[in-house]
């Protein structure tokens, strides 16, 4: 699954009203809907990304030691923890506390064996293989 079609999924699941269907025939209605859906949904997402961030921070501070591959299968579209019908009091006049970016990562050594140290390499884009031409044979009618 991509990101788009994972944040996709999340952004369902959080539309909870209606089962996931815009009642609404004005475009400009249906509009607000999705965006206020994604609203909240990229509210749960920044969230969950605070909430790992913290945990990995903790686990920095003890020591353990953090994969690059470990990390990059953490999610922030995880939800059991998310309650979506539960009572919930907003402080809009607090702000969110800040994340702390300087979390160590081990990541894995490169080909030529010289490591990275903590610095996460750029990804590189898979291309895919040329496709080969089939060959097709051609039948001719006769009379």
């Amino acid at each position: 699954m991509n990101k788009s079609e994972a944040f996709n999924g999340f952004a369902k699941w959080a539309f909870f009203g209606g089962e996931g269907v815009i009642s609404q025939n004005r475009r400009v209605e249906q509009r607000k809907c999705i965006k206020f859906n994604h609203l909240v949904a990229n509210c749960l997402i920044f969230y969950n990304v605070y909430a790992i961030s913290e945990i990995l921070q903790q686990l920095n501070q003890e020591g353990a030691k953090l994969d690059e591959q470990v990390v990059a299968s953490l999610s922030p579209y995880m939800r059991h923890h998310i309650n979506r019908f539960g009572q919930y009091q907003l402080d809009v006049t607090q702000s969110p506390p800040p994340l702390d970016y300087d979390i160590q990562i081990i990541t894995s050594p490169k080909k030529k064996g010289k490591a990275t140290g903590f610095v996460l390499p750029p990804s590189k884009k898979k291309t895919k293989p040329p496709r080969k031409k089939k060959k097709v044979a051609r039948q001719m009618k006769l009379f």
